[in-house]
């Protein structure tokens, strides 16, 4: 591989930003199915390729979905701090923060308004597929970025019923819905990265 390529590669890695703020813009097919096709190409385990892309631009689904998670998580925030003696991540400030956030704005900001959101839905027959799904997430979130455009993996959609999604997608009870990415055209300028922690690499 040239060098200049190389810096290509690694400029858009370094460039890539969570956007959670999108214009009221469409993203056209053709770039869509360029950004599914990057996820498609993920690497997986045994090359098992696990995974169903559901790709959702209906603005009512959106909508809908949103709402869902939006009240999930507004029960269930009283009882956090009660549930964090069980599960540390409850514990956890920024995540808390995350949350109060989530309870406090309206139930279309669980997915930001986004244009675009892609659920990687997982096949649990196999192991370790939430990896596999995420490394697709990975990908189409590159790829995106390379066309101008933001993205944004979110955890929270994991509490929807899966029987729901199941039913919706018409699919197979042993899939799982843990990947949720959001698409759309950034409203301002992407915010540069900030500084990498330098005591995460150990050289053996």
């Amino acid at each position: 591989m040239d060098g200049k390529r190389e810096d290509i590669i690694l400029d858009n890695i370094r460039s890539r930003r969570s956007v959670r703020d999108f214009q009221d813009r469409m993203i056209p097919d053709d770039v869509v199915n360029k950004i599914i096709e990057a996820g498609r190409f993920a690497p997986s385990a045994l090359n098992r390729q696990p995974w169903q892309f559901i790709v959702i631009q209906d603005r009512k689904t959106i909508r809908e979905l949103s709402g869902i998670i939006f009240l999930r998580i507004k029960s269930l925030y009283p009882f956090f701090p009660l549930l964090g003696f069980f599960k540390k991540s409850l514990r956890d400030e920024k995540f808390l923060s995350a949350m109060k956030k989530t309870v406090e704005s309206d139930p279309e900001a669980v997915f930001y308004k986004a244009p675009l959101v892609v659920a990687v839905a997982n096949d649990t027959r196999f192991d370790d597929t939430r990896m596999d799904c995420s490394f697709a997430a990975q990908n189409m979130m590159l790829a995106a970025s390379s066309y101008g455009i933001g993205s944004c993996f979110i955890g929270r959609g994991k509490v929807i019923p899966k029987r729901l999604l199941q039913k919706r997608f018409g699919l197979p009870a042993y899939y799982d819905f843990n990947v949720w990415v959001v698409f759309g055209y950034p409203r301002d300028a992407q915010r540069t990265a900030p500084p990498r922690r330098e005591d995460t690499v150990r050289k053996i």
